[in-house]
Order: structure tokens, then C-alpha cells, then sequence
């Protein structure tokens, strides 16, 4: 295999971006600095979808930023954006709308999706303690932890229904984790 050229995507009219995730029609999704800034004089960062030479901002939850992480074949884009209550939540964006998936408590971040259009994250259950979650047809699931175990993460989904991640064992040691969904 051998180079074929580059390209850049651009920005959303910050300084820079960085790109997450491609899917089999070449589009990709990612985050870009804007022009605007939050009240440390940072950046304001937003999720976007590139595709034919265009970058599209994604929008937010009512908040300032937004960052997306995975996009399957059907162009559904999931990530997280902010609240207008601050808080940042997990995200499924499709036909130009973007839809809070919710928490299990209080954040939640989503980082995959198949292309069933389910999609898995993690979520905060109390302060400083995180699950891993499955988000089906609308219900956000949480999938626990090993035995014991204080946290857990999902990493890919599978259009088997099946989850790679990891989860906390009792003694603190994290552990590869497969979870299968029900037919």
C-alpha cells in the first residue's frame, strides 16, 4: 500500500482540530476549536462531521462545547456535549439533530456506536465513580462492573451486540470485559 495524498479538514474558525473517527463513505467526525472563547479565554471546542470537502458543526445540548468520537456507515455520530446546566452528556447526532442520551446519574460520555445505531459510553454514578452503559432504542442500561469492582469502561460495539471493555475487579486490577447484549 502506498500514500495516496492528504488533505486538511480545517477548522470551525479556532486554531486547530482533530479528527476521532472515519466511516466506509469517508466521512469524519471529530473536534474543532471556534473563534469564540469560554471565561478562561480558552477556545470554545465543538463536534463536527466533514464530508465532501465541508466541516459541519454538530451544535451542542444547550451549552458551549461539544466533542464527537465514532460514526458508523449510517452517518450516526456519537459524543458528548454540554448542558445547559454545565454538565456534559452523552450524544447520538443524526439528520442534522442531536439527542442527549442521558446519564446514569450525573456526566456521560458516549464512544461508540454500530450500526444497529446502539451505542456504549460511560456515565457517572456518584462522584468520581464511572460505568460503563449500553444506550438501546432509547433506554441508557448500565452495565455494572466485575465483581466487586468500583468502575468499568466500554470500549467498541459490535453489530453482534457484543462489548469490548474493561471493569475494576475487587482488588483494584483492571480486566479485559466482554458483555453481550440480548437478542
Amino acid at each position: 500500500m502506498r500514500p495516496c495524498g492528504s488533505f486538511g479538514t480545517g477548522t470551525l474558525g479556532g486554531e486547530e482540530s482533530g479528527v476521532a473517527a472515519i466511516n466506509d463513505d469517508g466521512q469524519i467526525v471529530g473536534s474543532s476549536d471556534t473563534e469564540d472563547k469560554d471565561k478562561y479565554d480558552d477556545p470554545v471546542v465543538r463536534a463536527f462531521l466533514w464530508e465532501d470537502g465541508t466541516m459541519r458543526d454538530l451544535g451542542t445540548l444547550g451549552g458551549a462545547g461539544s466533542a464527537a468520537y465514532a460514526i458508523n456507515n449510517r452517518g450516526q455520530v456519537v459524543g458528548q456535549a454540554r448542558t445547559k446546566s454545565a454538565a456534559d452528556h452523552a450524544f447520538l447526532w443524526e439528520d442534522g439533530k442531536m439527542t442527549d442520551l442521558g446519564t446514569l446519574g450525573r456526566w456521560s460520555s458516549a464512544a461508540a456506536i454500530n450500526e444497529r445505531g446502539q451505542v456504549v459510553g460511560q456515565s457517572m454514578v456518584r462522584r468520581n465513580v464511572w460505568h460503563a452503559f449500553v444506550w438501546v432504542g432509547g433506554t441508557m442500561t448500565d452495565l455494572g462492573t466485575l465483581p466487586g469492582g468500583k468502575e468499568s469502561e466500554p470500549l467498541a460495539i459490535n453489530d453482534r451486540g457484543q462489548i469490548l471493555g474493561w471493569s475494576e475487579t475487587k482488588s483494584g486490577v483492571d480486566h479485559a470485559v466482554l458483555w453481550t447484549l440480548r437478542p
